[in-house]
């Protein structure tokens, strides 16, 4: 992981994302999405054929982009033909990461989808970013399974997990998420370049968590919210 020198850091967004498994580090840890294995053609491109990877809306969102990849093997379907179940939706996951890695559903009466269940990935990672600058989190670009992930906008000053959601239809069919897949990408609200660092660190993951614990819910707009806690 490169690391920037002391004298540089502040002409940076620095994303510190943080986990107590080395395993995660290790195989999926948080980092530019430039840093992914370069994508393979199908086929050859045709002389005067623009190859999708040399794309410059491409290009620049792998450079301007940190990657959430899947630290488990996950499964959800639908299941519309029976309507007996409270919750007519599956799910499934491999690993639970000492609690901190859970999918469950999120019954939230202010964000209800007609004919789908919302469903929430807690994964196992801690963010934290010191300036307050504005993050959005969307699917992923290389992304290509069915997953229905609400775009949001997060703030690692104030709140240290990576919400994920994944929206599924009941009649949904079953489909899968690869080890290692994608899943969303995080764009730094701001035009200074982008700098992201992954750490083993459970200290640090237990002291992130109990600022989430006790710091609550905060009403009002980010500038108050920012004023008022810091």
């Amino acid at each position: 992981m490169l690391k920037l020198p002391f004298f540089n850091r502040k002409r940076y967004v620095i994303l510190k994302c943080y986990t107590n498994s080395m395993f995660h580090l290790e195989q999926v840890p948080i980092v530019l999405s430039s840093q992914l294995e370069p994508m393979k053609p199908v086929r050859k491109t045709q002389k005067g054929e623009q190859d999708f990877s040399s794309c410059y809306g491409y290009v620049k969102s792998q450079k301007k982009s940190a990657v959430l990849r899947a630290w488990t093997e996950l499964e959800f379907w639908g299941n519309a033909n029976s309507p007996q179940e409270e919750t007519p939706v599956g799910f499934w996951g491999l690993d639970d990461c000492r609690g901190m890695s859970q999918v469950t559903i999120h019954n939230d009466a202010t964000y209800a989808p007609k004919n789908a269940t919302l469903i929430k990935l807690t994964n196992p990672w801690f963010c934290e970013e010191t300036t307050g600058v504005g993050f959005v989190l969307g699917k992923h670009i290389r992304n290509m399974t069915p997953l229905s992930i609400p775009t949001g906008i997060a703030n690692f000053k104030l709140s240290h997990q990576i919400n994920l959601f994944n929206l599924v239809p009941h009649n949904q069919p079953k489909y899968s998420i690869k080890f290692q897949e994608p899943l969303i990408a995080i764009y730094p609200i701001s035009d200074l370049p982008f700098h992201v660092e992954s750490y083993y660190d459970p200290q640090k993951c237990e002291e992130l968590y109990s600022r989430l614990a006790y710091r609550g819910y905060s009403k009002g707009n980010a500038l108050k919210i920012l004023k008022n806690k810091s």
